[in-house]
């Protein structure tokens, strides 16, 4: 018999089985399931856990949930070549019968298919499957991640970074046993107004819902909540939370959560903004990932905290007795991400003209092609740690760059160097360093023009992903000024088009 294929714009929610395992809060079927927070991090860390053995959560382990849970519809992601996250709700029987058959249009997606080749399939990956917090999403809601094939011969699709991403780490698994463990320290801004970047005006800029400074903020007040209730979340969701705090600028947030392998922590990043968004619309503001949202006062970053550990689990890049305790390994991939700093910065650094703004050493920014144990305006730094711990920080990475990408480009940048037995890098601040590109126009020609990120991207991934920049590019001057323009913040790859009814 033949397995029907299911089109993302034919989905009816449908009220599963009335099954209560003594978790759920006594609710009419009709609902959905709805966990408690508690139920939902035992249930979505032990996916996690299982995930790291060798019988990671299955196929038949989905399907047995959405078959025998009042679920009500599962949320499909993906995300475009800018990272932008894209959700498609499917019924529950879809997924049961057309697992493998499930598609949508491509052609309406950012760097994707040309409308005469536009259809594209999902290949769902059972290991993301999350349950979902229901004061957040809505009751019974489920989600997983895909991966996008090409619907003719159903090979992966080129476009998508989340599978290159994937094919990458399973290489270097196979042939050298590392585990690349990667952790985001994402920052945020909370601004007034509910879709607040869409109704952007440039004459009026962006208001900070709070002046809350570092770590400060009173219980109760609006800043701390939306931390409070974001923390919550994320621990529902099996982020294994660590600590949230208010940031240098008012209104900035900050939390940071354990690291997971570089695949999972990429769909952390997606899902953190997701969820942080969500939380705030509900609060009746908004919750900025730009990098300079606000002119004048510090950008937010998404420092990228990178270690690799070898088959048994140990840490690679710990040696006891080097200065700062990091290895000869450790040291020579900093070498590799330093090497590739410019041509990588488009895809890792610079995604935007915001981004650009951000790199203003006046505000802490890690424009600097350097490494260093303390100094912050670096673009690598060594955080203390210990054995388990030990780990670069490459702080120039953006809020808004595609995770996926900016993870490749700097994962296979590290390990190009050890496996090339590179000179280590010294953590000694030159006299005179280089620096980042200053701007989005300055950033695309020399990622556009290396052989290195074609090599890594692809030549047709490179192409599209250079033309989307230059698009973003020329809409704006060269010489952007102190005050933030309109098309920076209304036509940003991350704000486009989120449902708002404002005159773009």
């Amino acid at each position: 018999m033949n397995t029907p294929s299911v089109s993302a714009d034919r989905f009816e929610p449908t009220p599963r089985f009335d099954v209560d395992d003594g978790t759920s809060k006594k609710i009419d079927q009709s609902n959905g399931l709805d966990l408690s927070y508690e139920a939902l991090t035992k249930r979505n860390i032990a996916i996690r856990d299982k995930n790291k053995t060798d019988s990671p959560h299955t196929k038949d382990d989905v399907l047995n949930t959405l078959k025998t849970e009042r679920v009500r519809s599962v949320m499909v992601c993906f995300t475009d070549a800018e990272g932008r996250l894209h959700q498609i709700a499917f019924s529950v029987d879809s997924i049961v019968n057309a697992w493998d058959n499930l598609n949508f249009d491509g052609s309406s997606i950012p760097g994707f298919t040309a409308q005469l080749k536009s259809d594209l399939g999902l290949s769902l990956d059972p290991q993301s499957f999350r349950f979902l917090p229901g004061d957040v999403f809505g009751p019974g809601q489920v989600m997983l991640f895909a991966s996008i094939k090409n619907n003719k011969d159903g090979t992966p699709y080129e476009g998508d970074a989340r599978a290159r991403l994937n094919e990458d780490l399973k290489k270097i698994r196979a042939e050298q046993g590392w585990t690349v463990n990667t952790a985001f320290e994402i920052e945020g801004m909370v601004v007034e107004g509910v879709d607040a970047e869409q109704h952007f005006d440039e004459n009026v800029g962006l208001t900070p819902a709070s002046m809350t400074q570092y770590m400060d903020g009173l219980p109760g007040t609006l800043l701390p909540k939306f931390i409070q209730r974001l923390t919550e979340a994320l621990g529902a969701l099996g982020f294994k939370p660590e600590r949230s705090h208010t940031e240098v600028a008012g209104g900035q947030f900050e939390s940071n959560y354990s690291y997971a392998d570089a695949l999972t922590a990429a769909d952390q990043f997606v899902i953190y903004q997701f969820v942080a968004r969500i939380i705030a619309n509900q609060m009746g503001v908004t919750a900025s990932f730009l990098p300079k949202s606000v002119a004048g006062v510090n950008g937010a970053g998404a420092h990228t905290n990178l270690s690799v550990a070898d088959k048994a689990g140990k840490n690679l890049f710990y040696d006891a007795e080097d200065p700062i305790q990091l290895s000869r390994i450790g040291r020579q991939f900093v070498t590799g991400v330093l090497e590739h700093g410019q041509e990588i910065a488009l895809g890792a650094f610079i995604a935007s003209a915001s981004g650009g703004r951000r790199l203003d050493p006046h505000y802490e920014a890690p424009n600097a092609l350097q490494a260093s144990a303390q100094d912050r305006g670096s673009m690598v730094r060594k955080p203390d740690g210990n054995e388990k711990t030990a780990r670069v920080e490459v702080r120039s990475v953006a809020p808004d760059v595609n995770p996926y990408l900016a993870l490749q480009l700097l994962i296979r940048a590290g390990a190009r160097a050890v496996l090339d037995n590179a000179e280590p890098a010294t953590f000694e601040i030159p006299a005179d360093p280089k620096k980042l590109p200053a701007t989005l126009h300055d950033a695309i020609d020399p990622f556009a023009n290396s052989s290195w990120v074609q090599e890594v991207m692809g030549a047709e991934n490179q192409v599209k992903y250079v033309e989307l920049k230059r698009e973003a590019a020329e809409r704006l001057p060269r010489a952007l000024g102190r005050k933030i323009k309109k098309d920076e913040v209304r036509n940003h790859h991350s704000v486009r088009h989120q449902g708002t009814k404002a005159d773009f």
